[in-house]
């Protein structure tokens, strides 16, 4: 009698995945600094393994997505909150999502759009605070201590997290601080506004390099929606160093000022053509090879009414000023004279109106021509100008004790004679050939 023969088979059925456990329901509600781990669980055939990502953003890690059966977010953040996706996928069928939603609650937070805003009186001001908080916080405004209600005059305005403060018509009272106070369940918090009739900090216009070698014309401009009425000129000589190129090797460079206290600041008129007085010594070397600092030298400089013009024909040139985007461009300029050749010089300046004065601008440097690059005799002599020259008429400068004697500036437009030009163009020439 034969054998019977056996024939086994094995039969694998192959299962798409299916999501059967996300953790807490998949809602998770913590609080700002707690530790939350998510988790995921799936079945399927072959066993499928499992992705987490983020919807419409990257995880907390940076990553777009990991891999694994649980994530771990440490110290949570209102950053971190969101919709986090947990994926099954075993290349059976299509993949599976689930999604966990995570709510973080956190005190407020508040942004300034801007700390310090400028308007003038008859002009509408908008003072702006941007309000972050879980559960949403109540947004009230002060001046001072002083709570704000609605008038017809004053409004508030919440758009999403963003919340205004509007004044329709500014008088001269309303100027002074602001507070936002933004307040919820977990905590509350303020943050502060200034609205400010005075100038705007001003800005150089000049370019980095003078014409002459013992002589720079020096401009600005500022935005004040109320009439400048003077301007505080410091400058000051530059030590040579090798370290950083001198504007004669690059462009003009700017840096923020600490609005410190001017230290050192000397009057007189010396270095503007009317009087004489002396440069401080300074950043140079000492007789024990430290190195000091020049002295700030003052000068006060009376506004022309005439130069202005609205701000909306200087952003249309393309040379916005500090954002501002309202009020009346102001400008001032004033011929430094009795200069060192081949020197590296920075300045800075404020401008006063009736509300007082507004922050000093970011420092600006210059330099002035060497012997060898300058084809322009130095003054007294009159020159051949490819600028005109500002002379200062009746120009004063504070005294170093603090009081002032004001006078007036002009600008006068030296015309170069005849036989100037003719010498300028042959020299030219000879140059170039």
């Amino acid at each position: 009698m034969k054998t019977p023969r056996e024939i086994s088979h094995t039969l694998e059925i192959l299962v798409p995945p299916r999501i059967h456990f996300v953790s807490n329901d998949g809602k998770y509600e913590v609080k700002k600094g707690s530790t939350v781990t998510l988790e995921c669980k799936a079945s399927g055939n072959p066993v499928p393994f499992i992705s987490w990502s983020r919807k419409n953003n990257l995880l907390p890690s940076g990553e777009k997505s990991v891999e694994g059966l649980s994530i771990t977010i440490e110290h949570a953040t209102r950053n971190q909150a969101g919709i986090y996706e947990c994926t099954a996928d075993n290349k059976v069928g299509s993949p599976v999502t689930k999604e966990i939603v995570l709510n973080v609650l956190y005190p407020p937070e508040i942004e300034v759009e801007r700390n310090w805003v400028h308007s003038g009186e008859g002009y509408e001001a908008h003072l702006v605070c941007l309000v972050h908080a879980e559960p949403p916080a109540e947004v009230l405004w002060f001046r001072n201590t002083l709570r704000l209600d609605t008038t017809d005059n004053r409004i508030t305005e919440a758009r999403g997290n963003r919340h205004t403060l509007i004044l329709r018509k500014v008088k001269s009272t309303d100027f002074g601080n602001y507070s936002c106070l933004a307040d919820n369940s977990l905590g509350k918090t303020r943050q502060y506004v200034e609205l400010s009739g005075k100038p705007n900090p001003a800005e150089f216009r000049s370019g980095p390099l003078s014409s002459y070698r013992d002589s720079y014309n020096i401009s600005w401009s500022v935005i004040s929606y109320t009439n400048v009425e003077e301007y505080k000129l410091y400058y000051r000589k530059l030590p040579v160093s090798e370290l950083q190129p001198s504007p004669r090797q690059q462009q003009s460079k700017h840096s923020e000022v600490d609005n410190d206290t001017y230290g050192g600041v000397h009057g007189g008129r010396n270095h503007l053509g009317d009087g004489r007085g002396h440069m401080g010594m300074g950043y140079g070397v000492n007789s024990r090879g430290a190195m000091m600092a020049y002295d700030w030298h003052m000068v006060i400089v009376q506004a022309d009414p005439s130069g202005v013009m609205p701000s909306s024909s200087l952003l249309a040139s393309n040379k916005g000023h500090n954002g501002q985007s309202h009020g009346t461009v102001h400008w001032g300029s004033l011929m430094l004279k009795e200069l060192e050749p081949a020197s590296d010089y920075e300045a800075k300046v404020q401008a006063r109106n009736r509300f007082g004065w507004s922050e000093a601008s970011k420092r600006f440097t210059f330099s002035t021509r060497g012997f060898e690059n300058s084809l322009i005799e130095p003054s007294p002599v009159p020159a051949v100008f490819s600028e005109p020259e500002v002379r200062d008429l009746g120009m004063t400068a504070a005294s170093s004790g603090g009081s002032a004697n004001r006078g007036a500036a002009a600008a006068v437009v030296i015309k170069p004679p005849t036989e100037y030009i003719a010498a300028l163009v042959i020299i030219s020439l000879m140059v170039w050939t």
